[in-house]
């Protein structure tokens, strides 16, 4: 979800950064000191955007991010499957990216720019929710490069979305006008239109609720409506969660955990 008034500050690091940075490529950073491997002028510029937005303190809105993503290098599968052992990622997030509890956020079949949004907002401090998953995010993410972001993105956005743990779950009427139409009297936009109709997720970077742990969902819709969790581009997900009941919040979770995509 997304929008907010960005300083002149970062604009003008943004443009002259474009002016320089063309493409990426999906090299990892040498270990040797040169200054003439593309590769890492383009990793370094990227380290350098993300930083400079970092120390203004600005909330994201979609003009910032897309400029984000758009120097971060390209992902290779193979090297985010290595990192994601190396980085004991496995032990929440089981062989591939699904959870191994309750507790744990599916990654598998999220989008890829997504994925790349939280790891940078995890490693730069723009999500530190004060549970404990997210404080382990928060210490693992520290040493990640923009490169290891992209191959961690790329490995779990390759992986197929799970499937409903039940068929034949009943929701109640309510609930599935909340997905489908919203509730505009109470400000609530229906989640299907960012979503998508069956929880599949909508473009790269909204994303998938389809077969999402119910636990995982209400603490996450809690976590928005307090305002603990911020990292929302616009708030809108702020905005949203603000207005939903706890009983709602736990309709929605088990809607999403129960769908198949």
């Amino acid at each position: 979800m997304k929008h907010i008034i960005k300083t002149n500050k970062v604009w003008l690091s943004m443009a002259a950064l474009a002016l320089l940075v063309g493409c990426s490529n999906d090299q990892a950073p040498s270990n040797e000191a040169t200054t003439s491997n593309p590769s890492e002028q383009v990793n370094e510029k990227a380290k350098a955007l993300t930083t400079a937005i970092k120390s203004d303190k600005l909330e994201w809105d979609g003009n910032q991010l897309t400029a984000t993503l758009a120097v971060m290098p390209q992902g290779d599968i193979q090297r985010g499957e290595k990192a994601h052992n190396k980085l004991t990622c496995i032990s929440c997030h089981a062989v591939q990216g699904q959870p191994n509890s309750r507790n744990f956020v599916n990654l598998n079949g999220q989008p890829e720019n997504y994925l790349k949004k939280v790891l940078i907002d995890y490693r730069d401090d723009r999500r530190a929710e004060s549970y404990g998953q997210s404080k382990i995010m928060n210490y693992i993410s520290k040493d990640l490069s923009n490169q290891d972001i992209a191959d961690l993105a790329v490995f779990y956005s390759s992986q197929g979305l799970p499937k409903g743990k039940d068929a034949s779950f009943h929701t109640d009427d309510g609930i599935v006008k909340l997905v489908r139409e919203g509730d505009m009297a109470a400000g609530l936009m229906g989640c299907a239109a960012c979503h998508g109709a069956n929880g599949e997720g909508n473009g790269d970077l909204f994303p998938a609720l389809a077969g999402q742990e119910a636990d995982y969902t209400i603490r996450t819709l809690k976590a928005y409506r307090s305002g603990d969790r911020n990292n929302d581009v616009n708030g809108m997900m702020q905005s949203f969660a603000r207005n939903l009941s706890d009983a709602e919040i736990e309709g929605l979770a088990a809607y999403y955990e129960n769908i198949n995509p």
